[in-house]
Formats: C-alpha cells, sequence, structure tokens
C-alpha cells in the first residue's frame, strides 16, 4: 500500500492522456505477482497538484494476493478529504469487523464534554432502598456505568455527525 507515483489506467486521471511506458511496467509487475488492486469506494482519485486548474490522479493504491482475498474478499479502501497534503489519507478495511471489548472503560474526553457531570450526579443520586455499604456503593456504581454508556454513544454519534459535515464542508471548497 502507498504512493506509487504513476497512474495505472488513464481513467486514473482528470485529464486526457495517453499510456505511458511507466504505467504499462506497473501494471504488468501487478499481473506477473499476482496481485490484486483493492477498490477504492469513495472518491476517484488519491492526488491533487493543488492548482487553480487541477490535476488529479489516483497515485495511491493497496494491493493484496489471492491467499488474502481468501480469506479476506470484502476487502476496500477508502479515502479521506486531503486536508494538509496533496495525497488523500487512505483507510483500508479488510472487511471483517473486530470483535468488541465488553468490559466498561473510562474515556478522559468525556471530561471536556457538556453533560458529563450532570450524567454523573443523576445516575449516583437515584436512591437505592434497602441496601447499605459496599451494596449499595456497587448499585449505584452500575447505574453510573449504565448512564455514561448510553451517553458516550450519544456523544459519539455527535461528534461522528459534525465530523461529516466538516469534511463534507472541506470537500465542497475542494472542487
Amino acid at each position: 500500500m502507498g504512493d506509487f507515483n504513476v497512474t495505472r489506467f488513464s481513467s486514473d486521471r482528470n485529464k486526457e492522456g495517453s499510456i505511458s511506458g511507466s504505467m504499462e511496467q506497473l501494471s504488468a509487475w501487478v499481473a506477473n505477482v499476482g496481485l490484486l488492486d483493492i477498490p477504492l469506494v469513495n472518491q476517484q482519485f488519491t492526488w491533487s497538484n493543488l492548482r487553480t486548474q487541477p490535476y488529479f490522479a489516483r497515485l495511491d493504491r493497496a494491493f493484496i494476493n489471492q491467499a488474502w482475498e481468501e480469506v479476506f474478499p470484502l476487502c476496500i479502501l477508502q479515502a479521506r478529504t486531503r486536508i494538509c497534503s496533496d495525497h488523500s489519507l487512505l483507510i483500508f478495511n479488510g472487511g471483517e469487523s473486530l470483535q468488541k471489548d465488553h468490559h466498561f472503560k473510562f474515556e478522559n474526553w468525556w471530561l471536556f464534554c457538556d453533560g458529563f457531570r450532570e450524567v454523573v450526579i443523576v445516575a449516583w443520586q437515584v436512591p437505592t432502598p434497602g441496601l447499605a455499604g459496599a451494596r449499595k456503593v456497587a448499585v449505584k456504581l452500575k447505574r453510573v456505568k449504565h448512564a455514561l454508556k448510553t451517553w458516550s454513544r450519544e456523544q459519539r454519534t455527535n461528534k461522528r455527525n459534525r465530523k461529516r459535515e466538516i469534511e463534507e464542508e472541506l470537500r465542497a471548497i475542494e472542487v
């Protein structure tokens, strides 16, 4: 995976051009070694010369072999919006999701979010009639944990949505 500094196909550029020797060499090497080009699913080009009349090309690629594809047949490549480089950041997705860890973990970023203290206070203040000592504390901690998990899910969704909005604005500016 990386920046190959050459396109494989004429469709990998936004401007017409002939097939060069370098393009033929790269494609021949890919075929001879038996590699498969992972599809880029969310945008056509990965590089721009950042000029007023921009030139776009797909210079960045990821390759896998047949054995890898048999184990991970749903591999895809996604590009992120260019922010401070002439290349897009590529995200490789193997098509398999990792098993999630179900243990509760306190996240430091929660401390900087509006509403964190209120969630903890409200969950902690729920009465625990008939309980005392360590059992009372354990029940209160469990309630706080569940409240924070729910609240955190909402916070992550809000952050993802805001990130999407910003990326769309950047794409619009780039276009």
